[in-house]
């Protein structure tokens, strides 16, 4: 079949649009192909006017008389009220049918898109509808649905768009979900255009050209130019301006980092090998996020972006890179390929990609043109060689192992050979194991792990974290430990004209962090209190090298210590809040208050925080 012939596809939609991407890589890897989006409008309800309807879908598939009154209790439960005049009306209950966006949508939208697949593999069965075929042996490409989504791929023939056309009238009168043509596409792959409008003013649909969105992601686009990707970075930064940062603490800037800034190009990164150009300018979206900076500041970056993205075990706050999460989604397409394939389970796009395999029965063998120069090869076989000779020889001794030289190595390579006649197999399927995870079972986290520890440097403590106080506390504390603070002294040394570089609480020793939390006599003093509150010997350090030595070694149950730990952190937090009130207000606080605070706030946030009452 000519590629010229290929001609249309279809999506179809139900009730709510869930966002998803899977069957986009399918579509993808589809050569040539490109989708007839048609979606059903977002205000149908399901045709529940008698209640044995739906529960006659059910018990085809299988499902009990109990699970059939479940159901109908959850779409019978629902309640619901109008908003007029900016105020909800008094409640009523719904007697059918599901709310815009409801959670059950999805599930029953597969019982419903499930019937469809059956009625429409009948017609592809019966020879009316033409799909693609790759291979004789393979999968005729004709339908691929997902949840609420269906598309259609057939040749581009009269009879394959009167019998679609027919297919969904028929669904309609059954299902009483009627087509949106407003929201229906169609498209030719190397088809006139002329035809293509005409097909499209038979079907009442849209014409669709490429490059277009689909799922959250661009379908024929060129994403390896940065241009391509700049919706992703405009959207970020309308979501920024939304934010209000100014009204954020760190602590909620971070959270907002790893949780909605860090999935936003999520729909993406599986499909496509992001250029390093896109990824630097959206880790400086974030990185500019966290500071608090706009986009158009030219304010001072005390933290290191590099030592924020690093794990907490590895001393950073566990952003991790977008570089990892779209390396390592796309990594996860390459162990599915190899677990699918090893473990005989069939799919449609693993028959597609097996097309490739159909080169070599056809005298086309790529994996003979892989050659290899490694110098052990050329110490036995004094040149070149290619992994396809290698692979075709029958037994080990003509692999890439060399051969054992005698001696030792001869001696070593006997006692390895009656180490094996002892192992006995049990006849199980092989299956492949991931290393990375004790269970065995691939993870995208694990890959961006392993890619952070090696393309980040590694910082000398691990992050601690006290869950008893905030987490802007805690990234306070991360702050102290990386020296990251704006003290007088880091601020001198960036080159920046000030005043003085003396401590502004003392008075006494440069501002540095050392001397500001540990060493300053207003430190000293409430460390010394808070040693006497704990009923623990008086504590000397000078530097958080020191005073992370002297935790250790205290003589706490784990749940106290961490507690004792979180009251450092809220000193810390505190001592930064007097040193800038005496700064930029002129007027210090009551040194006598401070300690009172100190235990005041420790106390309300451990309390809260705390799974158990005090």
């Amino acid at each position: 079949m000519n590629v010229v012939d290929i001609g249309f596809v279809g999506i179809v939609g139900v009730v709510g649009i869930v966002e998803k991407f899977g069957i986009c890589k399918l579509a993808r890897d589809v050569i040539g192909l490109v989708f007839e989006l048609m979606e059903f409008v977002d205000d149908v309800v399901f045709g529940l006017d008698e209640d044995d309807e739906f529960d006659d879908v059910l018990r085809k598939f299988g499902f009990g008389d109990k699970w059939c009154k479940w159901i109908q209790c959850c779409l019978r439960s629902s309640r619901g009220s109008v908003i007029v005049n900016d105020s909800p009306m008094e409640e009523f209950q719904f007697d059918k049918g599901l709310k815009q966006g409801d959670p059950l949508s999805p599930f029953l939208f597969i019982l419903v898109m499930e019937s469809l697949h059956l009625s429409f593999q009948r017609i592809v069965d019966a020879g009316m509808f033409h799909g693609i075929k790759l291979r004789e042996d393979l999968v005729n490409l004709s339908h691929m649905f997902y949840a609420d989504d269906a598309v259609f791929v057939g040749q581009w023939c009269d009879s394959n768009i009167t019998t679609l056309i027919h297919v969904l009238e028929c669904f309609h009168k059954v299902s009483s979900l009627r087509i949106n043509m407003s929201k229906s596409k169609i498209m030719g792959v190397h088809v006139d255009d002329d035809r293509v409008d005409r097909a499209a003013v038979k079907l009442g649909y849209l014409v669709l050209k490429t490059p277009f969105s689909y799922l959250g992601s661009i379908v024929g686009g060129y994403m390896s130019r940065k241009q391509s990707w700049i919706d992703i970075a405009e959207r970020d930064t309308k979501r920024l301006s939304k934010w209000k940062m100014n009204t954020l603490s760190i602590g909620g800037r971070l959270t907002l980092v790893k949780s909605v800034l860090g999935s936003m190009p999520i729909f993406h990164f599986p499909i496509f090998k992001s250029p390093m150009g896109v990824l630097n300018t959206l880790e400086g979206i974030r990185s500019q996020f966290f500071n608090g900076h706009n986009s158009n500041s030219k304010k001072v970056s005390w933290m290191n972006w590099k030592k924020v993205l690093l794990s907490k075990d590895r001393g950073g706050l566990g952003v991790s890179s977008l570089y990892a999460m779209n390396r390592g989604m796309l990594f996860k397409w390459v162990w599915r390929i190899g677990a699918t394939l090893r473990g005989g389970i069939s799919s449609c796009w693993t028959t597609i990609i097996q097309e490739m395999n159909a080169l070599a029965m056809k005298g086309i063998d790529l994996m003979k043109y892989m050659s290899i120069n490694w110098e052990m090869v050329r110490q036995r076989n004094s040149g070149r060689t290619s992994v396809g000779v290698q692979l075709a020889q029958p037994n080990l001794s003509f692999s890439f192992r060399l051969k054992p030289r005698g001696g030792y190595e001869q001696v070593q390579f006997y006692m390895v050979e009656d180490l094996v006649k002892t192992i006995s197999l049990t006849p199980i399927s092989d299956r492949w194991k991931w290393e990375l995870e004790s269970s065995g079972d691939f993870s995208v986290a694990s890959v961006r792990n392993l890619i952070d520890s090696k393309m980040l440097p590694n910082l000398e403590y691990k992050s601690r974290w006290i869950n008893y106080v905030p987490i802007k506390v805690n990234v306070h504390a991360w702050k102290i430990m990386t020296d990251s603070m704006p003290t007088r002294f880091n601020i001198s040394r960036r080159g920046i004209c000030i005043d003085s570089i003396l401590c502004a609480i003392c008075d006494t020793g440069v501002e540095t962090v050392r001397h500001l939390f540990f060493s300053c006599g207003m430190a000293r003093d409430v460390v010394n209190l808070i040693t006497r509150w704990w009923n623990l010997l008086v504590a000397k350090f000078v530097s958080y090298d020191e005073w992370l030595a002297w935790l250790v070694n205290v003589r706490l149950p784990s749940k106290n210590k961490k507690m004792l730990e979180g009251v450092f952190y809220v000193m810390w937090w505190l001592l930064w809040w007097f040193r800038n009130k005496s700064i930029f207000e002129g007027k210090a606080p009551k040194k006598a208050m401070f300690f009172d605070d100190l235990v005041f706030k420790s106390f309300n946030w451990c309390r809260y925080r705390c799974k158990k009452s005090f």
